[in-house]
């Protein structure tokens, strides 16, 4: 860790970090697009393969916008990280953890990055709990901690094909 880096850990650099919405999934365009677990591939949403839902709650609490980071909380994929690429009308299923970034203190898109480092990856594999169905929850979420260099330099490990994690 560099000098100017402190630790951070995921509550303290986030605005929010919330469970998502209980629903049914449609093909039809009936609501909101509903993204899932199997929706995320390669540490993005698959928007195209994305169905919908039926959606009249709460728009803040389960809406997502660009720069949140959507984690999967359980199954094999557990700990499975993506981040939000474009505005969409969208809500996130249950099974999701949305953390929202406070801006003033970290950039999205250096804490995806972290969350798709080796460091996060042995976080999960050391905390995530249950044999047949492994679950990561929010409180563990919340734990990860970090190094966070400061806010200026914070996108510079996301540059295209940039693999130097021992920044992180």
């Amino acid at each position: 860790m560099r000098s100017d880096q402190s630790l951070a850990t995921l509550e303290k650099i986030a605005a929010d970090i919330k469970y998502g919405f209980t629903a049914t999934a449609s093909e039809a365009a009936v609501g909101p697009k509903f993204v899932r677990i199997t929706d995320i591939l390669g540490g993005s949403i698959d928007w195209e393969r994305t169905p919908y839902c039926e959606f009249d709650g709460d728009a803040e609490k389960f809406g997502i916008r660009e720069g949140d980071l959507l984690i999967a909380r359980i199954g094999a994929s557990a700990g499975t990280v993506a981040r939000v690429d474009r505005e969409e009308e969208a809500v996130f299923a249950s099974y999701l953890v949305r953390v929202r970034v406070r801006p003033e203190v970290a950039d999205d898109r250096f804490v995806g990055f972290v969350l798709q480092s080796p460091r996060w990856n042995d976080y999960v594999a050391r905390t995530r709990g249950g044999s047949a169905q492994p679950q990561f929850n929010g409180p563990l979420i919340k734990r990860f901690t970090f190094p966070l260099p400061p806010l200026r330099e914070q996108p510079e490990p996301v540059k295209p094909g940039e693999t130097d994690w021992s920044r992180i």
